[in-house]
């Protein structure tokens, strides 16, 4: 009978950890309820003789110690997780409110021009490209692309929808 009841535990604690929940509070519950009742059908089987009451306990006892780490981790995560979140619009406010850059100088409304340069950066650092189009037409700086110039930028992954918008400022 003890044998029985131990396969099952154990049964019961590998199934669970290896299906799991959607949160660590869910998937450390069923780990700490079967470790549990490992432990607790053990040692009430060597020192009561009665493995399903020990069994019980233990489970009680491994749910709880369980929820209460699972729901630590959660709520850790989460903290992190919105600190990041909250970090990266930092950074996106900052980048679209500070302007166009040369040289790692921020260019102001007295100095419109932006650079083929600031475009491949804009570009790496995934600004729209409307934005990007936007600023190079309020900008009035005045492109003249080489077909070096353009494959270099398609290199870069600019689109060529700006590509075309650069070129469209010779026009002017």
């Amino acid at each position: 009978m003890r044998t029985a009841i131990v396969t099952i535990l154990i049964s019961s604690i590998t199934v669970g950890g290896l299906v799991g929940c959607s949160s660590n509070a869910g998937t450390d519950t069923l780990i700490g309820a079967g470790g549990g009742a490992v432990v607790g059908g053990l040692i009430g089987s060597g020192s009561h003789s009665s493995a399903g009451a020990g069994a019980l306990i233990g489970a009680g006892a491994g749910a709880i110690g369980g929820l209460i780490v699972g729901t630590t981790l959660d709520s850790a995560e989460k903290k992190k997780e919105k600190q990041e979140r909250d970090a990266e619009a930092a950074r996106e406010r900052e980048y679209y409110t500070a302007g166009p850059t040369y040289q790692g100088e921020t260019v102001t409304p007295t100095q419109p021009s932006i650079t083929r340069d600031d475009v491949i950066e804009w570009t790496r650092k995934g600004v729209n490209n409307e934005l990007i189009i936007d600023r190079i037409q309020q900008s009035r700086q005045v492109f003249y692309l080489t077909a070096a110039d353009e494959n270099m930028m398609r290199d870069a992954r600019v689109s060529e929808d700006v590509i075309q918008a650069m070129k469209n400022t010779a026009r002017r």
